[in-house]
């Protein structure tokens, strides 16, 4: 996308990789837990065949907690990020693409999570 093309109106343009199909109200949190998705995976909002980091990733992450096999977390993160410090930005993550706009955290609810300040669990 080119400087002159911010500021227009009336469509997106860009990379597209951002825009979540749910036109709902908390579609920030959404967007949200796709970078975060992208800075635990190392991976792309989307592939080349359009699908989205949400809709692989979601699964794979969530078995991997569930397993304690965190073979999904970008290499270059393995040595700097804690277990707890993956769970929590992995929970969240979750929790931020939730189908379900309405299950969604609040923001303030995730900043106080991987802050370590909250639990994972306190997330909708």
């Amino acid at each position: 996308m080119q400087f002159t093309e911010y500021g227009r109106g009336g469509f997106v343009s860009g990379t597209f990789g951002y825009c979540s199909t749910l036109k709902y109200a908390k579609v920030d949190v959404y967007f949200f837990g796709e970078i975060l998705m992208e800075l635990i995976t190392g991976e792309p909002s989307s592939d080349h065949d359009g699908v989205k980091i949400a809709e692989w990733a979601q699964p794979v992450i969530g078995m991997s907690l569930f397993r304690k096999d965190y073979s999904f977390i970008d290499e270059k993160l393995k040595e700097k990020l804690n277990e707890n410090e993956l769970i929590r930005m992995s929970r969240c993550a979750l929790a931020c693409v939730h189908c379900y706009p309405d299950h969604r955290p609040q923001m303030s609810q995730v900043v106080e999570v991987l802050a370590g300040n909250a639990l994972p669990d306190t997330l909708k």
